[in-house]
């Protein structure tokens, strides 16, 4: 009622100052200016900057307009125009406007399967003046790189250096030199717990983690430890203000088995009571949670009941993602239900080979994940997700034991010229083909959820 009469004094006032005719123009032509004044903004800007501190549009409207008759002494009644235009439906009336949720963060996440260095694969870093470099084995991937902030390598081979020798299956080691290459590329996480990290020892899992330490002490290299408390310290990276804890665990080590007192050296699957320590610790100290296990049954596209059982536990634990890796072949990309979580846990079952000189057609098509993932109002969740299929490439060269020209390409820029000078045709398969890899690729497309 006080704010009516105030609102009466006011009009008489003014009425005293402007006739009728000229006062009811001038505020018309009033509302039509911050109407148009506010043409790049949204309407509730608009209701913003007309009603300030006002915290009921329709009410202030119809305030303003209650200090005049509804029609004017010349006849002119309200411009319903430009009330409609301005006025909020019921439902605004009654609530106010929601404002865009605080973005914290946002990050994406790369990751690609098994660098299996084969000899073949490790010879084609020989330079002609005996350096050894490797760049040629990213480059066809490098923009894809260069866009993602977060990039994992899964590196099959213990990188153990010249003195532990050369080798390829069954008992694999490659040069360090690999990792300078690695790096370059632009990873920035090296998983490294797979069935062949004990090939060559406790020597060559100390004489990879040495290299690291000294080398890239800012690569998170993940499921290999020089010692307990290393071990238990959980690897978490804060990327754009999101904190993302990397846990991996193998399977198993091709029958070697850790040293006595010694067995933090590699992160491994059957220790489940472990894994669930690791999670919760992770989950209470990051944002979201990513875990890389080696398993699956090799060459099978089908997941096995191990992946499953694990899938299970790892999704009744929080985690958010899960990247496999060791069948040599990609597997279903699937969201798995999470008891207690509102959102399900994305589960890429393995990406298959990143680059090797294996002999079968299958193992040529590996994947790269790409994922984005949000920060906001306290929680961490993905976005988008996606696989981007990748394919190995060797040729014969004659008088060369070795297998030249080793890379991997995205497959959308792989070409039938190329496919008919894979090695692969040669050596192992001449069914192989441009259009057969096509072929098996849009299947596994079609396995994506």
């Amino acid at each position: 009622m006080g704010g009516q009469m105030r609102n009466k004094r006011m009009w008489k006032e003014i009425r005293h100052i402007m006739e009728g005719t000229l006062f009811s123009l001038v505020i018309f032509w009033l509302l039509l200016a911050a109407a148009a004044s506010g043409n790049s903004r949204e309407p509730s800007d608009l209701r913003d900057g007309i009603i300030g501190r006002n915290e009921n549009w329709e009410q202030a409207a119809a305030t303003v307009w209650d200090a005049f008759p509804e029609e004017n002494s010349n006849g002119q009644s309200k411009p319903e125009s430009d009330i409609s235009e301005l006025t909020p439906s019921e439902s605004d009336a009654s609530e106010p406007t929601p404002s865009e949720p605080e973005i914290s963060g946002e990050a994406t996440i790369l990751a690609v399967g098994d660098n299996l260095m084969h000899a073949s694969v490790s010879y084609s870093g020989l330079q002609a003046d005996g350096s050894w470099n490797f760049d040629h084995l990213f480059a066809p991937i490098g923009p894809d790189l260069q866009s993602a902030d977060v990039k994992i390598l899964c590196q099959e081979v213990i990188l153990g250096g010249l003195d532990l020798g050369i080798s390829g299956y069954p008992n694999f080691n490659t040069v360090q030199e690999v990792g300078h290459s690695i790096v370059n590329a632009g990873f920035n996480v090296v998983a490294s717990a797979n069935n062949h990290t004990m090939d060559k020892g406790a020597d060559g899992i100390l004489r990879t983690i040495r290299f690291w330490n000294e080398q890239y002490p800012q690569v998170c290299v993940t499921g290999i430890h020089e010692s307990k408390d290393d071990q238990d310290r959980i690897r978490v990276i804060d990327q754009e203000g999101i904190r993302i804890a990397i846990l991996n665990y193998t399977y198993g080590l091709n029958g070697y088995t850790l040293p006595a007192g010694q067995e933090y050296l590699v992160d491994l699957l059957q220790d489940t009571e472990k894994i669930q320590a690791d999670i919760q610790t992770a989950r209470a100290n990051a944002d979201f949670v990513i875990v890389m296990p080696h398993w699956g049954t090799e060459y099978s596209y089908d997941v096995n009941e191990q992946q499953q059982n694990l899938v299970r536990m790892m999704a009744n634990l929080g985690v958010d993602l899960v990247i496999g890796s060791h069948p040599h072949v990609v597997q279903p990309v699937q969201w798995v239900d999470r008891e207690g979580y509102e959102r399900p846990m994305l589960v890429y079952y393995s990406l298959g080979n990143f680059v090797s000189i294996q002999d079968k057609t299958s193992t040529m098509l590996g994947g790269m994940a790409n994922i984005t993932i949000r920060k906001e109002n306290g929680e961490t969740y993905i976005t988008d997700h996606s696989l981007k299929l990748l394919v190995t490439h060797y040729e014969v060269e004659e008088g060369n034991p070795y297998f030249t020209n080793v890379t991997t390409y995205p497959l959308d820029q792989y070409t039938p010229q190329l496919a008919e000078r894979h090695g692969i045709r040669i050596a192992y398969d001449p069914s192989f083909s441009y259009e057969a890899i096509v072929q098996n690729g849009q299947w596994l497309m079609g396995r994506v959820e």
